[in-house]
Formats: structure tokens, sequence, C-alpha cells
């Protein structure tokens, strides 16, 4: 029984699409939020001094790993697409062969 597989194609695909969605969104913050950091450091001398420098330096490194993050994810999302087409490929080549072979497996001996 350890190596059941059940897959809910369905609710699988729902929350592919949910992940996908939130990966989207994910983004969309991130870059509103780089915005918004820009125009507090860069933008209309509100932040001015060592402190904004400090503060400047360690945000863009937390930004130059965004893209790797985002990428990560979607790369995530692909890879359960794929996952998810190919089981469904694999039962339905399943289904094929048995109905295929629907004679052959005749066990009532007619």
């Amino acid at each position: 029984m350890d190596n059941l597989i059940k897959i809910e194609y369905e609710n699988f695909e729902l929350h592919l699409k949910s992940l996908e969605s939130d990966t989207k969104k994910i983004e969309e913050k991130f870059n509103n939020i780089n915005c918004l950091m820009n125009k507090i450091i860069h933008g209309d001398n509100i932040w001015i001094g060592k402190t904004a420098t400090v503060v400047e330096e360690k945000y863009t490194k937390l930004y130059n790993k965004f893209p790797k993050i985002i990428n990560q994810l979607n790369n995530y999302n692909d890879f359960l697409k794929y996952t998810i087409e190919n089981y469904k490929m694999l039962d339905c080549r399943i289904k094929e062969n048995i109905n295929n072979n629907d004679d052959n497996l005749d066990i009532t001996g007619e």
C-alpha cells in the first residue's frame, strides 16, 4: 500500500492554478514594494543619510535574490503541471489498453 498513487485531477489542477496565481501576486507585491522603496530612498529626498544607505544596500541584496525566488516558484509550478499532464496521459493509455484488450480480460469464461 505504500506505493499506492491516488490523484484527484480536478483538485490537483485547482490547487495548481492557485499556486500559479499566488506566484504572480507575490511578484506584483514585490514589484510594488520595490517601487515604494525606491520612492523612499531615491525620490523626493524622503530619507537621506548613512542609515538610508545601509538600508538600501541590504534591500538591494534582497531585491537581487527575488528573481531567482520567482523563477524557482515558476519552475516548481511547471514541474507540477508537467507531472499532472503525464499522469493523465498514463491513465488514458491504461484505459485504452484495458478497452483494447477487453476480450482478453474476460474472466467469465464465455
